[in-house]
């Protein structure tokens, strides 16, 4: 559009006859007027582009509790459940881990989640990685599944027929083979069960890791010596990868069942908060403040925009000043339409001086 603009003005004002410098002024002021509009789009397609990234890792509504320990969920999550707005609802457990793998280590957010719930809160099953079918939500749950998948020596590569066969239909019931059958199939050995975990792209990328992989995830404070407290280690298997597209949520978060999470921090039947979805992402405020109202004072309740604050405050002033830039753009090419203008009727005062003459 901003393109037609700029030829039907420069055609139109070789038409009218203008004088070339003219023809340059008014074409300046659509230039800068185009270049404002494109500015202006690329940067709200931008912070769109980030709203649906956060939006789909992240709820639209987190409640918390945090001045005390946040055990009777269950009753909380009923009552959310009934206020207006409320599409879905998810409780969930964070705490700050270190995975170590052969290659190297990385400190994470660990969030222990409740894989069919957080199906509708989130869009964490639309960003997982497909391995050969085997990464999935559904690995959490059963994390036998993860034990047929043969282990993986250092440095080697994993043949994606091995994942394949983790999500193969079978038609028959397995059996345990007898020793000559075992023999003959020449199959690698049963690997324990391990609860299975949910890395990041960028995360798997830094540790080399691949699904089916052991990892050993570091709790800071895992217990009491004679010495002080002593981290705590548990291995862990990776149940799959996701990418979000944002580096931040696919280098530090990792997810596993809230259960498995509860048992290796050591903690009762405690979580952190409760992640809501709502009908509509506009109306996330209000919801937030419906249940503000049902749920009393000793909950916290923030929306999107409360937990991502900085980061569109950010781009709003960072949107502002390219507008402010931008605007000088057109009020120089204004000043020079202008300017010439007075040049031309300047450089025609004695043709004007003889016409007023002739009356």
């Amino acid at each position: 559009i901003a393109v037609l603009g700029w030829l039907v003005t420069v055609f139109g004002a070789l038409q009218l006859a203008f004088s070339v410098f003219t023809s340059i002024s008014v074409f300046g002021v659509h230039l800068g007027t185009g270049a404002l509009v494109v500015v202006l789009s690329v940067m709200g397609g931008f912070e769109q582009d980030l709203q649906l990234k956060i939006l789909g890792t992240r709820a639209h509504v987190v409640v918390t509790r945090p001045d005390t320990m946040f055990t009777a969920y269950r009753a909380a999550v009923r009552r959310v459940s009934t206020v207006s707005g409320v599409a879905a609802v998810s409780p969930y457990l964070e705490s700050e881990v270190m995975v170590t793998s052969q290659t190297n280590h990385e400190g994470v957010l660990l969030r222990g989640i409740d894989p069919d719930m957080i199906r509708r809160v989130t869009d964490l099953q639309r960003y997982m990685k497909a391995e050969g079918g085997a990464g999935s939500l559904r690995n959490l749950k059963e994390p036998r599944r993860l034990a047929k998948i043969p282990a993986m020596p250092f440095g080697g590569l994993r043949a994606m027929g091995d994942l394949a066969a983790v999500e193969a239909p079978s038609s028959q019931p397995t059996s345990r083979p007898t020793g000559g059958e075992a023999a003959g199939a020449g199959k690698a050995p049963s690997r324990p069960v391990y609860p299975g975990v949910i890395v990041g792209a960028e995360l798997a990328r830094n540790l080399r890791l691949y699904v089916g992989d052991d990892v050993n995830l570091v709790a800071p404070l895992g217990g009491m010596s004679p010495a002080g407290p002593i981290p705590k280690s548990r291995p862990f298997r990776v149940a799959g990868i996701f990418y979000s597209g944002m580096y931040e949520f696919d280098t530090k978060f990792a997810y596993a069942t809230i259960a498995e999470t509860q048992r290796f921090l050591g903690l009762d039947d405690e979580i952190t908060g409760i992640e809501i979805k709502v009908d509509d992402v506009d109306r996330a405020v209000g919801v937030a403040g419906s249940l503000r109202g049902a749920l009393g004072g000793d909950f916290t309740v923030r929306d999107w925009q409360q937990l991502n604050q900085k980061l569109f405050s950010a781009l709003k002033l960072e949107k502002l000043v390219m507008f402010v830039v931008l605007i000088f753009i057109v009020l120089v090419a204004s000043f020079s339409i202008v300017t010439n203008l007075v040049m031309v009727v300047l450089e025609k005062s004695k043709e004007i001086a003889a016409l007023k003459a002739l009356g």
